[in-house]
């Protein structure tokens, strides 16, 4: 598939998950924004129901007080005379009241009179002996901790839900001793629903709890603490409910008002709208954005592939790709260039590499051919020097010197062959940075003009091939003197950095230059007169053997300092692939 069209699915598809996902969160936060402003007015609906409640509570208290602290009541209760009831207990006037049946009890909790008005035709009717069995078995109707008490509840009888009210009955001056109790009661019945209504200005329903509870599990409703409910019941419809307690704290009666949903309509209106204005917007930004794309990236994308393609067709590693702008393709095509330039570089390295393969299979065979003539060489001049004794002269006997000195330096050189042909195999001994610069420097003849300073110490332990380490530091230490013919100071320190341990070589001699120090530790390299450079690559090749590195900093005039860095814990398989 083409980069262009790539590109362009997945512009499409990116187009159509920002505007499901925007979708999703704003119907997430912003419906439910809705919902919640919704369940918060529709709560507020029901508080209005809840707070109307009270008032009635309230209204018929008022009514109560009139009645029960005054005079004549006071005496009727004392003495049932028929004047009172003749003169103010009729239905016509007790349906200006509102109430369904006023109940006198005497101070001992008797019954002295009652009397039930049918508010429908104001006709007089008895009292139910269910009400009466509810006022004689709820202590708080009757009973008042104080003169100025009240009381005021639902019950629910058979005959359906009533509202209690009662208070203690008192002189007209609110005095006592308590003579009884007046109790006031009102069918909450339709008749009463449709004022309740009226006054409130909501359609209500209601309903006993027992029944509302079967038909509508409170745990799908929210819930608004103490006793509100509300319930979405469709699209465009959500009901609040109000909880009534019964005079034993218990839900009793429910009172209900569906409203219509016209904030989560609103909400769903504006919804639809940020859908459609999202949509339009992602469509528009996506197509711009592609063209962008194709303007500032893709085109150049595709002259990047076309060099690059170019440079692969004609095998030239010379050859670079075109570097435009400043951005990160402007940055690949240098990395690209920068890539080709190194496959270059290692090209050649590679082609080197196979040529020190070559010469070092060479080596291989050339040091085992030139060992035995070496052997001979050695043991003719041994032989030569025996024999000649005091005999020969200083002529000979300089001759003789220097045909061994030359045989010791070819044995060197086949050595440094054989060793630089060979695996390195490891045989890792403990020691100590002091211990083994001290064996070290004990085979080293350090002359008197070069102002040697040991700061290694005991601690901590290694384990390590003393005998390959000893040669790496005879190596550094030499190339030292060797750089200081006119003598000079040799600072050797030793210090932990971490798991590992550096061993820091600094001497005061010529320096080196950049140019030298890159070609330092390449086999057959050497700035010496004597010598086929195989000293530092192989001592290169030992510490890296153990896990290590080593590094050289120097400056021309200033000196240079080696750095050689070893594990404290060496992997047992060390020098498995040196």
């Amino acid at each position: 598939m083409k980069l262009l069209t790539r590109t362009i699915v997945t512009f499409f598809l990116g187009t159509i998950c920002l505007v499901g996902i925007v979708h999703t969160v704003s119907h997430t936060i912003i419906l439910n924004s809705y919902i919640r402003l919704e369940n918060e007015e529709e709560s507020g609906t029901v508080q209005q129901i809840s707070s109307a409640m009270d008032n009635q509570y309230s209204a018929l208290n008022a009514k109560l007080t009139d009645w029960a602290s005054w005079d004549d009541t006071y005496k009727f209760v004392q003495n049932n005379n028929s004047a009172y009831i003749e003169s103010n207990l009729t239905p016509a006037s007790l349906n200006t009241f509102g109430v369904s049946y006023l109940l006198f009890y005497n101070s001992t909790g008797g019954l002295v009179y009652g009397i039930g008005v049918d508010l429908g035709n104001s006709s007089k009717m008895p009292v139910p002996q269910s009400v009466l069995s509810v006022i004689s078995a709820t202590p708080q109707v009757l009973n008042f901790p104080k003169i100025n008490s009240n009381f005021t509840g639902l019950a629910v009888v058979p005959e359906g839900p009533i509202i209690l009210a009662s208070q203690p009955i008192l002189t007209s001056e609110g005095k006592g001793p308590v003579e009884g109790t007046l109790v006031f009661a009102r069918w909450f019945d339709s008749q009463y629903l449709q004022q309740f209504s009226a006054t409130t200005r909501i359609p209500l329903s209601e309903e006993l709890y027992s029944n509302w509870q079967e038909s509508n599990p409170v745990s799908t409703y929210i819930s608004i603490p103490p006793s509100t409910y509300i319930h979405p019941v469709n699209a465009d419809s959500i009901a609040g409910y109000y909880m009534l307690n019964d005079i034993h704290g218990l839900p009793a009666l429910v009172l209900g008002t569906i409203q219509p949903r016209s904030v989560y309509q609103q909400g769903l209106t504006t919804l639809n709208y940020v859908d459609l204005s999202v949509g339009v917007v992602c469509v528009v930004f996506s197509i711009a954005m592609l063209l962008l794309a194709e303007g500032f990236v893709l085109s150049r994308l595709r002259k990047l592939v076309t060099d690059v393609v170019s440079i692969t067709s004609h095998d030239d590693l010379s050859a670079k790709v075109t570097v435009s702008g400043n951005d990160e393709i402007a940055t690949l095509s240098g990395s690209i260039n920068g890539m080709l330039g190194e496959l270059e570089k290692k090209t050649a390295q590679l082609t080197k590499a196979e040529r020190f393969s070559a010469i070092g299979e060479l080596a291989t065979m050339v040091a085992h051919d030139l060992r035995n003539p070496l052997q001979g060489i050695s043991n003719a001049a041994f032989y030569l020097k025996r024999t000649k004794g005091p005999s020969a002269s200083a002529k000979e006997i300089e001759m003789l010197a220097l045909i061994e000195d030359d045989v010791i330096y070819s044995d060197k050189i086949v050595n440094d062959l054989l060793d630089y042909s060979r695996n390195i195999r490891l045989e890792l001994t403990e020691t100590n940075p002091r211990l083994l610069l001290k064996e070290t420097l004990s085979t080293i003849k350090v002359p008197e003009n070069v102002h040697l300073q040991d700061e290694t110490d005991d601690s901590p332990t290694l384990k390590l091939d003393v005998d390959k380490i000893r040669r790496t530091f005879t190596n550094i230490i030499n190339n030292a003197i060797d750089a200081m013919p006119d003598g000079g100071p040799l600072l050797i320190r030793a210090r932990k950095s971490g798991q590992m341990i550096d061993f820091v070589f600094t001497d005061g001699g010529a320096g080196m230059d950049k140019e030298v120090q890159e070609k330092i530790f390449t086999p057959l390299y050497t700035t010496k007169a004597k010598g086929m450079g195989f000293g530092l690559s192989i001592s290169k090749r030992i510490v890296e053997a153990h896990g290590g590195h080593i590094s050289v900093e120097s400056a021309v005039g200033k000196g240079t300092t080696f750095t050689i860095s070893l594990p404290l814990n060496i992997d047992s398989r060390a020098g498995e692939n040196y």
